[in-house]
């Protein structure tokens, strides 16, 4: 749901009034995504401060934090581990050097990046956090990274599956990033024409400032693939039981 409060252009939105697939809906005023607060102006600031949160997880990467702090939140708990890293624990580069390849090198920095995201859902401790915060009931929760679309992006994909959406309804959400973020994606497309002709410089281009519907399937397939069931992988990566996430949902649905 949109949050009149803030600009379109933060990406910042929660994701009550979601239906789910037996019929409930997701509270409001619950679950928040945003890109960095530091973006922020006075005003929203003031708003933010209005939502009640009890916890923030920063996702961004060590350097990212250092560059723009986020502002202090009364009230609110905050936990700061990097989401995206590769398998030995770096942080992922993703410099205009790297995302503005064009041909072969271009080819394998998107192949790089659909393996990296399909990664994000497992032994991470950012979502490990997330999903302990969420089973002590210790919301409002807000979570974001930078802009607030690859790695909020698929913790919100996560959260929404928990609580019983489809895939569908997961999928809009991951994908309405690209239109929050529409200015951005189309300042990058004018300042890049010759990426245009490249289909897979194309899409590094919309990676950049956007979200590609082929990660989001991406990611969704690996977590069926190798869990079997989301259900498998909450169980198998953040200790969700049955029970466990029917109280879950009886405490985040109406």
């Amino acid at each position: 749901m949109e949050l009149k409060q803030f600009r379109r252009r933060l990406n910042f939105r929660e994701l009550g009034g979601y239906p789910t697939e037996d019929g409930r809906t997701i509270k409001e005023g619950v679950f928040f995504r945003s890109c960095r607060l530091s973006l922020l102006n006075e005003r929203e600031l003031i708003e933010l401060d209005k939502l009640g949160l009890k916890c923030i997880l920063d996702m961004r990467s060590q350097q990212e934090r250092l560059s723009f702090p986020d502002p202090i939140v009364k009230g609110a708990k905050v936990c700061q581990h990097s989401g995206l890293q590769t398998k030995g624990g770096d942080d992922i580069d993703f410099s205009p050097t790297g995302m503005h390849q064009l041909g072969r090198a271009g080819k394998k920095q998107k192949e790089d990046l659909f393996m990296y995201f399909s990664w994000i859902p497992y032994d991470n401790v950012a979502l490990k956090c997330l999903f302990e915060e969420i089973k002590n009931h210790n919301t409002p929760i807000l979570f974001h990274c930078a802009s607030g679309k690859d790695r909020t992006g698929v913790a919100s994909l996560l959260i929404l599956k928990l609580l019983g959406c489809s895939k569908k309804v997961a999928k809009h959400d991951y994908l309405l990033s690209n239109r929050y973020l529409k200015e951005f994606i189309s300042k990058e497309y004018k300042r890049h024409p010759e990426q245009f002709n490249d289909p897979d410089a194309k899409e590094l281009l919309l990676m950049l400032q956007g979200v590609n519907k082929k990660v989001f399937e991406a990611i969704y397939n690996n977590i069926l693939e190798r869990s079997g069931s989301f259900e498998n992988y909450f169980l198998q990566e953040h200790g969700i039981d049955e029970k466990t996430m029917m109280q879950i949902r009886d405490w985040y649905l109406i």
